[in-house]
């Protein structure tokens, strides 16, 4: 299989991506294997490119059922209609089936957060099966950029996992965007291209558009360089995942998608242990929500082992309750990203 500095030629662009895609599926746990594969498909180049993979793929070996399932956050008025129209295109290209899954975002702050989770939410609702989705190289390295940003810890620094727990699987991991785009050129499909993609008040925007290329072309390989990082963190986490499983039975810690509760203080840890980095962000992972920032998450394991009580708003629309030596952390019902103390932006 191809190195993650390979450079092999557009010539056989599917062919690398198909590839890249059957080996991934073939590395996959055996109870994986068996599930039907739905494509996060936007209409975009990534998912479209992925598209013409999956069908590539399972038309060369034995594969479950491929859907294709576009989510409509109906954000962009004509545009997103537009959208919608290129996905039903390209499933009649490919012959595929395709879901459309109404999942509706109001605008305001941390919309990209929102979205993402209303997303997710709304797939694992809908499809049974594994979600496919195109994340590739210079996703990975923008994510561990953006993690280092935001005070991530080793597991934070894995960066996008090949296989998620909650059935999210990346098989295009190891291959760059412009790989991707190649693809497309190669079989003539003019994706979507999202003009909220080009808005540089997204930080990831800006990592995408001017950080990053600006750096590469000044360090040549840096890109590869974050993506090595990752898989460096990827190859310690079982024994990270071990020493954090022991503290969660130490501590009582339990945890839903709505959110989580633990007693610190029995795990005999100062709140600015390096320890409860891992283990929060690990938890805030598992709930499908960025963890907050490690300040208010010191601020918090402080109040507790002081023995305070008191609520406290942030993250993703979530609300700290913390009292009695028990820290608790849920969402919001049908509340909005607070724009204080958490994660969120302003």
């Amino acid at each position: 299989m191809t190195e993650l500095d390979s450079n092999e030629s557009d010539d056989s662009s599917l062919d690398i991506g198909c590839a890249h895609f059957l080996e991934a599926w073939r590395n996959l746990p055996s109870q994986a294997r068996d599930r039907p594969l739905g494509i996060c498909l936007s209409a975009g180049t990534d998912s479209s490119a992925l598209a013409f993979v999956a069908k590539a793929a399972s038309t060369r070996a034995c594969l479950p059922p491929v859907t294709l399932l576009h989510v409509r956050h109906e954000l962009r008025g004509q545009e997103s209609r537009g959208d919608a129209l290129a996905c039903r295109e390209l499933a009649a290209r490919l012959g595929l089936a395709l879901q459309e899954i109404p999942a509706p975002v109001a605008c305001g702050a941390d919309l990209e957060a929102r979205a993402r989770q209303a997303r997710y939410q709304a797939l694992r609702a809908n499809f049974p099966g594994l979600l496919v989705t195109a994340h590739h190289r210079d996703d990975q390295a923008e994510t561990i950029l953006l993690r280092l940003l935001r005070g991530a810890g080793p597991l934070g620094l894995c960066g996008i996992a090949p296989l998620r727990e909650d059935g999210v699987w990346r098989p295009l991991l190891d291959l760059s965007r412009a790989q991707l785009r190649g693809i497309l050129e190669a079989v003539g499909w003019k994706p979507r291209e999202d003009s909220s993609n080009l808005d540089q008040s997204f930080t990831r925007n800006r990592l995408r558009h001017a950080i990053l290329p600006e750096w590469e072309q000044r360090e040549p390989g840096i890109t590869l360089a974050l993506c090595r990082l990752a898989r460096s963190a990827q190859a310690l986490k079982p024994v990270l995942s071990q020493r954090l499983d022991q503290i969660e039975a130490l501590t009582n810690l339990t945890w839903t998608p709505w959110g989580f509760r633990f007693e610190p203080g029995k795990a005999g840890r100062e709140a600015d242990h390096p320890e409860w980095d891992l283990l929060l962000e690990r938890t805030w992972t598992r709930c499908g929500r960025r963890p907050w920032s490690r300040p208010h998450r010191i601020r918090l394991l402080e109040d507790v082992l002081d023995g305070k009580c008191g609520t406290r708003l942030g993250g993703q629309g979530e609300k700290a309750t913390f009292g009695g030596g028990i820290l608790a952390v849920e969402l919001i019902p049908g509340g909005r990203a607070p724009q204080k103390d958490g994660s969120s932006p302003p």
